[in-house]
């Protein structure tokens, strides 16, 4: 299914994927760019529309179908938007099939075989990108590497701007005509990234991204990847050491789960870092934000090379609590009761929360569920609920008194008091106060440290028994499962290595993985 105008699916179930994709286009948002609603948004000149409407028209007089949109979205008669346009009954020799315009207008074109669908791929003057989408990953791969395209993923849309973008094809832009634009989209220097030899299918992790616009959940494109492959991943350290310099390699692999709207999220030497990013409303929260932050979390946990994760806020705030604008519910889609729906406390992974400005409401009640805070000293923050009429939540009522004592938990709640990072930190709120713009690089730093010196094993045991035992009355019972699971931690390999490291002054290599070889029988023993 290279990317492009064309979208090519079996034709046994040709009919069944034009019904989905009609579906997912009736709920598409279209309107004002200004609103955080909207999805599809006007194009960028009348000249544009123009074109893409003279497409629409071309594939009309060539003999194909619209299935859905072809027009101009109501209420934007005057405007230079275009309705997201579906054909169907084309073939791969007419131009809206051959030709791609920037515009929301797509094709779906039914193949009777693998190889019918590689020839359609493979005939075109142009392909920058494509994707193939599959059951089985190793056929998948085999096929990744017929389809004649400058980038292409399996199971997956994703495209970065770490990706080097170029084709075996014609561009698209007179930039090719020039010795540099032919350089720069030459296959020499880009090589097609999922095709690259170090994949295999032992390297496929990672879930499908589930939209084509990036809000599968809400449009529906979870149904239509139902039966698929559910992890992926892409090595593409040859193509960036080739394309970008020198120190381009150092990340050896990029991986997502998918395209976020509210967050965004990286990884490197061990760590992963989730940003919430909606720095125009200081990272107000919304339901959306909830169901993303959760997912990235998992995600990030079920890796065994992560072994510590740092949640930060995009611009000078950490998170200004709920979101209570009218558009913030419409704008995701998802019920906002789905926030807290992992227990984050029995995730094998340190969770710390780099809270770098202001946090009010569930951004405070959310970091309190992680393993560590590092605040800025002279941020404000506070549990405000009864000032908005709302009680506490995320059971922030049963752990903050475990944390700083009854009568000032109290405090905090009865009053909504604003208190600053410096009493956040004097209180047991928060591990640490810096000045903010310390505040990520101090999390990153103890990051860092637990990745490169603890065992993830025994991080991951410590951790949740910590958690667990919040909850235990019985001491001796406590006690009884901390003793066993130290002897099973005294005879694995870690310990040796351990003391092997410390009296070699070096770094330790540890062996055993945080999820892979967690004694998860005897830890609920």
């Amino acid at each position: 299914m290279p990317r492009g105008p064309g979208s090519w699916w079996p034709r046994k179930r040709y009919s069944e994927i034009v019904v989905a994709l009609v579906g997912v286009l009736e709920n598409v948002v279209v309107g004002d760019p200004r609103d955080p609603a909207t999805e599809v948004g006007p194009l960028v000149s009348s000249r544009q529309r123009e074109r893409v409407e003279g497409y629409i028209a071309a594939g009309l007089t060539e003999g194909a179908r619209i299935a859905y949109g072809g027009g101009r979205p109501e209420g934007f008669a005057k405007g230079w938007s275009v309705e997201p346009t579906l054909f169907v009954d084309a073939s791969n020799d007419m131009r809206i099939a051959r030709e791609e315009i920037s515009g929301p207008d797509r094709i779906v074109i039914p193949y009777d075989d693998v190889a019918d669908a590689v020839r359609i791929a493979n005939d075109s003057s142009y392909r920058l990108a494509g994707a193939v989408f599959t059951e089985d990953p190793d056929r998948g791969i085999a096929l990744v590497n017929q389809v004649r395209a400058g980038l292409v993923a399996v199971n997956s849309l994703g495209m970065a701007p770490q990706f080097p973008f170029g084709g075996y094809k014609t561009p698209g832009s007179g930039g090719r005509t020039a010795r540099k634009g032919w350089r720069s989209t030459s296959s020499q220097d880009h090589r097609p990234a999922a095709g690259s030899p170090r994949l295999t299918a032992r390297d496929l992790r990672i879930r499908l991204p589930c939209t084509l616009t990036g809000r599968g959940s809400r449009l529906g494109w979870d149904e239509l990847n139902a039966r698929s492959v559910r992890r992926n991943r892409m090595d593409v350290a040859g193509s960036w050491s080739a394309a970008c310099g020198r120190g381009a390699g150092r990340r050896r692999q990029m991986e997502w789960e998918r395209v976020y709207s509210t967050i965004l999220v990286e990884d490197a030497d061990q760590i992963g870092v989730v940003t919430l990013n909606r720095p125009h409303r200081m990272n107000a929260w919304t339901p959306l934000m909830g169901v993303e932050l959760r997912d990235a979390l998992i995600a990030l946990d079920a890796r065994n090379d992560i072994r510590a994760v740092v949640v930060t806020g995009a611009g000078r705030g950490f998170c200004a609590g709920a979101d209570l604008s009218p558009d913030a519910q419409a704008e995701s889609g998802h019920s906002d009761d789905r926030r807290d729906e992992f227990p984050y406390w029995e995730m094998n992974t340190p969770i710390i929360a780099a809270m770098n400005g202001p946090a009010v409401g569930v951004g405070m009640t959310m970091p309190l569920q992680w393993d560590l805070r590092i605040v800025a000293e002279d941020a404000k923050y506070g549990f405000v609920f009864g000032r908005r009429g709302l009680v506490p939540e995320l059971g922030s009522t049963w752990l903050l008194p475990r944390l700083v004592g009854l009568g000032t938990a109290l405090d905090l709640l009865l009053t909504g008091r604003i208190f600053t990072g410096r009493e956040a930190a004097e209180l047991g709120i928060a591990n640490e106060a810096v000045p903010a713009g310390e505040v990520l690089s101090r999390a990153l730093e103890i990051a860092r440290d637990i990745a490169a010196n603890v065992a993830p094993v025994a991080a991951a045991l410590t951790k949740r028994l910590v958690h667990r035992f919040l909850t235990e009355p019985d001491r001796a019972a406590a006690e009884l499962v901390e003793r066993r699971l130290a002897a099973w931690t005294a005879e694995q390999t870690d310990l040796k290595e351990g003391a092997a490291a410390f009296f070699e002054k070096r770094p330790p290599r540890w062996r055993l993985a945080k999820n892979d070889d967690f004694p998860e029988d005897l830890f609920h023993a």
